[in-house]
């Protein structure tokens, strides 16, 4: 597959298997995107995995890599749009951050 096609698809099967419950999958695709991610060692496959654990961890780890994952993704515009959309809700439980973004700030809770 494609490195960052699959890298991307990696990501989505996390937060698929999550919101459908599916806890086995989510963290076998967090095992193979840690792979991929700690290979390539790219702000965007870092900040991914970060997102993928955030999403498969509780409490204040969840907030932990939450907040790595937002600090990866703040390398470009396009980094950014994925950490933007990134459903809060779905960490346990779910935090709010307000972070800055070209001097506006922006609260991400849901």
């Amino acid at each position: 597959d494609s490195v960052v096609l699959g890298t991307l698809a990696l990501a989505d099967l996390v937060e698929s298997a999550v919101r459908c419950g599916e806890a086995g999958i989510a963290t076998r695709a967090v095992e193979r995107l840690s792979e991929r991610a700690t290979a390539s060692a790219t702000p965007w496959a870092l900040g991914l995995l970060a997102r993928a654990r955030a999403l498969v961890t509780d409490g204040d780890e969840a907030g932990e890599h939450f907040r790595a994952s937002l600090e990866a993704l703040s390398c470009s515009t396009e980094c950014r749009a994925v950490a933007n959309i990134f459903p809060t809700a779905w960490i346990s439980p779910p935090i709010e951050i307000a972070f800055v973004d070209n001097d506006v700030t922006h609260d991400t809770g849901i």
